[in-house]
């Protein structure tokens, strides 16, 4: 088995290595995913600008090429390693030599090319690995030039490379042939001179002078024939094997690959772009970073707000009266029944909702929440203590004024008096924060505060929700706090910097309060599990809602 082998400890960190990487890659994987249109959209961006660069803004270019082989004259009597070896080390010479000027300026001028008619060219001279060949490669953008000089170059590589060998041998061959000729002449001399004499004795002397001459002759002939032997094992055989062909099509640019080449790189600087912009942004991304910035268990996941009114067809605030059986009013329900089991022994009867910074959702997941325990058959009291911008009772659509200021001012222990039910869900009351008042944090830090909760709680079947100021805005929040059984921490995915997050936590544990959780706010719906939950819902809801009685619902929370 797969951690047979090792110890309890061993095999609780090699889990928690695995699940870490395994969360790591899913991350890495959401983060492409979710920046996937940035990432095409430079792919195509880079890809189409390569493509049009190389058709109509680059020059096209044209190849061809012509081999040619090298036959050393140790082949004709050498052993065959001896031959290659010979043979090679003359291929790399006459690579060399081909590249010189002259010989490009020779076979230019045959061409019928005039320097100042010169059309820009390139040679490259390549030796073919382990082999006597070389190729003779020529680039232009002149289609014919470049078969023309490739073949021409060797054309005149050999004739000169001919002359050359020769050239050794032109000066022993003259003085010899010079030699044979003096003799030939003296030869047809004497020959003319002995069919002139009578006397024989005279023609015994020419007889014999002309036989000398013959010899010498023969001699003479000889050595001219070694000479021409000799010349002709000493001379290297070059030879073409491969004339250049026109070329059919140009060479460079290659449109398609510079264009996928340049998708590829867009691609890859748009996906570095990503992970730098990740890197940089300093926002919670996972319930695993806020678990740990917060100590404390995620107990809810919110979808994202914009993607539920896609969903939804609306942007309601109280979901879970609009769509009971939506993906939104599940989150709702798992956050108040994970909220539940954080305080079996001692159930919670006074929860403050905040966040680190404005805009955060708080206000929402309060009334959400609400309405969730309500549905359980609890008695809700909602109270919106952020009196320096309510969000709760505009979205609860109940009356800013009066309210919690005016109850806290007053002398009179009248704490519901200015309890108001909520239009949506006439069972949840809700205290709106009432009159702004110039001194908020002393009015809810005040003993009067801790006697309105404590009323409340004495209530049997009673759950008190607050919703407080952001916790970087004012230290009412951080008041608050002491003052209930528990704190829910609402973050929004993408948004709350984790020193944020940070500091609220440190304030929150500084007063003593308890941190029940963290709320994760507008999670973006990756994933088609989501997508087949909500359909799943969907359905189901879309029957419901047809129901007599819901209809009944709806028309009488309209009516308030």
């Amino acid at each position: 088995m797969k951690y047979a082998n090792l110890t309890l400890n061993q095999m609780r960190w090699q889990m928690q290595d695995e699940l870490t990487m395994d969360i790591d890659l899913r991350m890495y994987w959401q983060l492409i995913r979710r920046w996937l249109w940035l990432i095409v959209l430079a792919a195509l961006l880079a890809g189409g600008t390569a493509y049009i660069i190389s058709k109509w803004m680059v020059e096209p270019v044209y190849h061809a090429a012509v081999r040619i082989i090298v036959q050393p004259s140790s082949s004709l009597t050498g052993s065959d390693y001896a031959d290659i070896m010979a043979g090679q080390r003359a291929a790399q010479t006459y690579a060399e030599m081909l590249n010189s000027r002259p010989l490009q300026e020779a076979a230019l001028l045959r061409l019928g090319y005039a320097e100042e008619q010169l059309i820009p060219y390139e040679l490259t001279i390549t030796p073919v690995r382990d082999t006597q060949v070389l190729q003779i490669s020529v680039e232009s953008i002149d289609a014919q030039l470049t078969a023309d000089l490739a073949n021409m170059l060797a054309q005149v590589f050999m004739e000169e490379n001919r002359e050359r060998q020769t050239a050794r041998f032109q000066d022993a061959l003259a003085r010899l042939q010079k030699q044979i000729d003096a003799l030939e002449q003296d030869i047809g001399e004497y020959r003319v001179r002995l069919d002139s004499v009578s006397d024989s004795a005279e023609r015994s002397e020419l007889e014999s002078q002309i036989t000398r001459l013959q010899d010498s002759l023969s001699r003479l002939t000889t050595a001219y024939q070694s000479i021409q032997l000799a010349e002709l094992q000493a001379a290297d055989l070059v030879s073409i094997i491969e004339p250049a062909r026109y070329p059919e099509g140009p060479i460079r640019p290659r449109k398609a690959m510079n264009a996928l080449l340049a998708a590829v790189v867009g691609s890859m600087v748009a996906v570095g772009g990503v992970f730098l912009q990740e890197y940089l942004d300093t926002s919670v991304k996972s319930a695993n970073e806020a678990e740990r910035l917060v100590e404390a268990p995620v107990l809810g996941r919110i979808w994202h707000e914009a993607e539920m009114d896609k969903l939804n067809g609306s942007g309601e605030h109280g979901v879970i009266i609009n769509h009971p059986l939506s993906l939104g009013a599940e989150a709702y329900r798992l956050l108040r029944t994970n909220l539940q089991f954080t305080s079996v022994d001692e159930p919670l009867k006074a929860i403050l909702v905040t966040s680190p910074s404005p805009g955060e959702g708080k206000s929402t997941v309060a009334l959400n929440l609400a309405l969730a325990l309500e549905a359980t058959g609890k008695r809700v009291i909602l109270i919106d203590a952020d009196m320096r911008r309510p969000k709760l009772c505009k979205y609860a659509q109940v009356e800013r004024e009066p309210g919690l200021s005016e109850t806290l001012a007053s002398p009179e222990m009248d704490w519901q008096r200015y309890l108001q039910p909520l239009p949506m869900q006439p069972e949840i009351q809700l205290l709106p924060p009432g009159h702004s008042p110039p001194n908020p944090t002393e009015l809810l830090g005040s003993r009067r505060m801790e006697e309105l909760l404590a009323h409340f709680r004495e209530r049997e079947d009673v759950i008190v929700i607050v919703d407080s100021p952001p916790v970087l805005v004012a230290a009412d929040a951080t008041i608050l706090s002491a003052k209930v059984d528990g704190v829910l921490l609402v973050v929004e995915v993408g948004s709350t910097a984790r020193q944020a997050i940070a500091y609220t936590v440190e304030q929150v544990r500084r007063s003593g309060a308890r941190l029940l959780g963290t709320v994760l706010n507008k999670v973006p719906m990756d994933g088609r599990g989501s997508y087949y939950h909500y359909g799943y819902y969907s359905e189901e809801e879309e029957k419901r809602s047809s129901w007599p009685w819901a209809k009944k619902k709806r028309r009488h929370a309209k009516s308030h």
